[in-house]
């Protein structure tokens, strides 16, 4: 039997898919959500009852009809640094990435091989699904200041379809002692749960003044940490 929060957690991302995409297939659902089609149809019709999205043949859609948000543009730096990490990913590994225009750039030049991918970013998963060979876990929708989902996100990681063989996480800032920052609005305990995890961690940082931003330590650099900089 499932708990009342994996059912949340799967309204949620739910919601959250909806919100982007404005509309999304049950079998899709099915297969990013990692849980049957039956499952999904029930999850549709408790969320449509509830006035939160319309039913539609094969799917659903948002009650506002949004469209899906363009994807960063992937600059020339960002894809030389997403070719450096790629090159060393393992056929079959689990990826967790938590970097907008980097994460697109290593998600499209991925090979049609086997991968598993865990993200927040809705971008990512669009570019995936180009790729029929990546499983795709979706870990919740971005947070926003004042959200206060992030218990949600940590409790979605303890259903993970396998271990985290590497991380590629975006952070805000990393001072001369190698101690890495990252804004408290985004997610810090997620980020900070993948930055101890994983066979290797790529850590991606921009050259921003960070000074007006509420910052919290989010880890340390060691020999587990590769660091690219995006200027």
């Amino acid at each position: 039997m499932q708990s009342s929060i994996q059912v949340s957690c799967r309204h949620h991302a739910i919601l959250s898919l909806l919100q982007d995409c404005g509309y999304i297939s049950t079998d899709e659902l099915a297969k990013v959500l990692n849980v049957s089609v039956h499952t999904i149809r029930r999850d549709l019709n408790m969320l449509e009852s509830q006035h939160q999205l319309r039913r539609c043949h094969g799917g659903a859609e948002a009650l506002n009809k949004q469209s899906s948000r363009e994807h960063a543009p992937e600059t020339e730096q960002a894809i030389t640094i997403a070719k450096a990490i790629v090159t060393e990913l393992e056929a079959g590994s689990c990826l967790y990435i938590d970097s907008q225009t980097v994460g697109a750039a290593v998600v499209g030049l991925l090979p049609e091989e086997v991968y598993y991918l865990i993200t927040q970013h809705i971008e990512l998963i669009g570019i995936a699904r180009r790729n029929p060979f990546i499983a795709i876990f979706f870990l919740g929708r971005e947070l926003s200041p004042g959200d206060a989902d992030v218990s949600i996100q940590m409790s979605m990681i303890k259903w993970l379809p396998r271990p985290v063989d590497y991380s590629i996480v975006e952070v805000d800032y990393i001072d001369n002692s190698g101690i890495i920052f990252g804004d408290c609005f985004k997610y810090p305990s997620v980020k900070r749960h993948f930055l101890r995890g994983g066979q290797r961690q790529y850590v991606v940082y921009r050259q921003d003044d960070c000074t007006r931003r509420s910052l919290v330590k989010l880890g340390a650099m060691d020999r587990h940490k590769r660091v690219f900089c995006l200027a």
